[in-house]
């Protein structure tokens, strides 16, 4: 895929239907050999994003209906400010696609089955699809069970990969450097009077963080990048979004599911969930009170990276939070 600057849709602008039937052909006959799209029907997506995201359903001369999500890897949604903060040095419209189609299997981790990708005519900039998929965003899910779903799915993902060498690709490498980095561009945004005395606690942070064995990391595992399927009783997870997805410390996408408002006793129920998770898929598990503290080393980490995203960026508002208040209650903690 070409690599080209994020950019803000104008409004009113869209991918002319033409251009997406076109780009769907060589999919849909790969799928049903023989068949032609009588039409295609748009909406706009109804869960938040920071890309542009649209609802197509797909109508076969066979009877067959096929309900997509395309969504604009180098355009992003107005308003969101996503081509002003989210720094080009962490940002790759290739990694999400390659997630998809190496790593994982919608069988078993409930990913959207993926379609592929497709370029627009201004540029040439990527834009790819992926069957939509039944479920509702974690954070509108007031069923503690549902959370505890999520971080037991989480465990048995991260087992899949943990002892493994990194898969290459596109995926982002939580390391020191980054990490670094990260506080840095913190410090410039926010001024070191907000840091004064955590410089040294984000650098046991990240000791305590590099520790673990690395597996491959969803990197934003937020409730709001997590879809929920109720099956009657019984919750399927599949999470979505992989635009930040890396290998690094299994805690970093813990600490994402686990960050806010929560009491020590449920963050320490999803901690334990997670890790009988990842231990019965045959993941070593450190005892409660280490993998507790690597969550909080990870917690403070994520916090400084939300701090360091821009300086005057306001998250949406699933993740509107105080993070550097986080960062100070982490690093007492530490």
């Amino acid at each position: 895929m070409r690599y080209a600057p994020l950019k803000e849709r104008a409004p009113g602008r869209s991918l002319p239907t033409n251009l997406i039937r076109n780009q769907l052909l060589p999919h849909v006959a790969e799928r049903r050999p023989g068949t032609q799209i009588l039409d295609i029907r748009r909406a706009p997506a109804p869960y938040r994003s920071s890309w542009w995201l649209e609802n197509l359903s797909l109508a076969l001369d066979d009877g067959t209906v096929y309900h997509l999500v395309l969504k604009d890897l180098a355009t992003t949604v107005p308003g969101s400010r996503t081509d002003q903060v989210k720094p080009r040095a962490v940002m790759n419209p290739d990694r999400e696609p390659w997630v998809y189609q190496t790593l994982l299997e919608p069988s078993l981790d409930g990913s959207p089955p993926f379609w592929g990708t497709g370029f627009e005519t201004d540029g040439g900039e990527s834009c790819m699809f992926l069957e939509r998929v039944e479920g509702v965003p974690l954070s509108e899910i007031g069923d503690f069970d549902a959370w505890l779903a999520a971080a037991e799915w989480l465990g048995e993902f991260h087992a899949r990969f943990q002892g493994r060498p990194s898969p290459g690709g596109p995926l982002l490498h939580h390391d020191q450097s980054l990490h670094e980095w990260w506080f840095q561009r913190a410090v410039s945004y926010r001024g070191t009077e907000a840091f004064l005395g955590l410089e040294s606690v984000h650098r046991r942070a990240l000791q305590e963080a590099l520790r673990t064995e690395p597996t491959v990391l969803h990197g934003e595992f937020f409730p709001s990048n997590i879809l929920v399927e109720d099956q009657g009783g019984r919750y399927r997870i599949r999470p979505v979004d992989w635009e930040m997805a890396s290998f690094g410390p299994p805690s970093w996408d813990l600490a994402a599911l686990t960050s806010g408002e929560w009491s020590l006793r449920d963050r320490t129920q999803m901690i334990l969930a997670y890790g009988r998770a990842a231990e019965t898929a045959g993941s070593p598990i450190p005892p409660l009170d280490g993998l507790q503290r690597n969550v909080t080393a990870c917690r403070m980490l994520l916090a400084i990276q939300w701090l360091g995203w821009g300086p005057s960026w306001v998250p949406p508002s699933p993740h509107r939070y105080d993070w550097l208040e986080d960062a100070r209650s982490c690093a007492e903690e530490l």
